[in-house]
C-alpha cells in the first residue's frame, strides 16, 4: 500500500493518511484530511486521567495487509468504494488508554468521503456483519497469539442515544483465560455518520478494568459533535 502518513502526538496521538492507497489512485483532498484531523477525538473530549497512545493501523486499528489476508469480502467492499470515490479518503486515528493495564481503551477512527452518498455506503459497510466479523477475527488472532485461550464470543446490539445522521453500536463479549486468570473482555463498537464523515469508536474494557461511568456517552457525544 503506497501511503505516506503524518503522526501527531499530544492531545490525542493521531495518525492521518493523506496519500494514495494505490499507485494510480489520486491522494485525498487536503480539505478532507483537515476535516478528519479536526473530528478525531482528543484528550479534551475525555474525562481526566486518560493518556494518548500512538495510533497504528488502518480502519479498526489493523494494517490493511492483515485485513486483506483475513477478510477478502471486506477488502472487495473497500475496493469498490475506492473506485466509486476516485480518490483516497481523508483519514485520522487516535488511541487512548486509562491506567497501565492496557484496558480500558478507546480508539477513534475517522473517514471523510467525497459526499454523503458515498459515506452512506461506507457506513453500511462498517456496520455490516462482514466488517464486524473481520474486526473480531483480527482482534482474537492477536489475543491467541499471546497464548491466551478464548471462550465463546457473543455479540448483541448496544443501545445508544441516536446521534448524527446515522448511528449504530454493538457490544462483543469475549471470555479469555491465561494460566489461572479469567477475564471477561468487552468490545463496544460504535459507528456514527454525519453527512460525509464516518466516525468509528472502539471502546475496550473488562470486568476487572471497566470504563468509568459516563465515559462512553461522553466519547460518543464528542464523536458526533462537529459540523461536516
Amino acid at each position: 500500500m503506497a501511503t505516506s502518513s503524518t503522526d501527531t502526538t499530544g492531545a490525542g496521538a493521531s495518525t492521518t493518511e493523506s496519500a494514495a492507497t494505490t499507485s494510480t489512485q489520486p491522494p485525498a483532498d487536503p480539505d478532507d484530511v483537515a476535516l478528519a484531523e479536526s473530528v478525531v477525538l482528543t484528550l479534551d473530549d475525555l474525562p481526566a486521567g486518560w493518556a494518548s497512545e500512538p495510533a497504528t493501523g488502518d480502519d479498526g486499528g489493523f494494517e490493511e495487509a492483515e485485513m486483506r489476508a483475513e477478510c477478502p469480502a471486506v477488502a472487495r467492499a473497500i475496493d469498490e468504494l475506492r473506485e466509486i470515490q476516485g480518490r483516497s479518503t481523508g483519514k485520522a486515528r487516535a488511541s487512548f488508554v486509562l491506567g497501565d493495564q492496557g484496558l480500558p481503551s478507546i480508539q477513534s477512527s475517522v473517514v471523510v468521503a467525497a459526499d454523503a452518498g458515498i459515506a452512506g455506503r461506507g457506513y453500511a459497510m462498517y456496520t455490516g456483519d462482514d466488517f464486524l466479523d473481520c474486526l473480531m477475527s483480527l482482534f482474537l488472532t492477536g489475543i491467541e497469539d499471546d497464548g491466551t485461550t478464548v471462550g465463546e464470543v457473543r455479540s448483541e446490539p448496544l443501545p445508544i442515544d441516536p446521534v448524527g445522521d446515522e448511528s449504530e453500536a454493538v457490544r462483543v463479549t469475549v471470555p479469555v483465560s491465561a494460566n489461572t486468570s479469567e477475564v471477561i473482555v468487552f468490545v463496544d463498537y460504535v459507528v456514527i455518520r454525519v453527512d460525509r464523515v464516518i466516525h468509528m469508536l472502539i471502546l475496550g474494557s473488562a470486568d476487572l478494568f471497566p470504563l468509568p461511568d459516563g465515559t462512553a456517552s461522553m466519547a460518543i457525544a464528542a464523536a458526533a459533535d462537529f459540523a461536516a
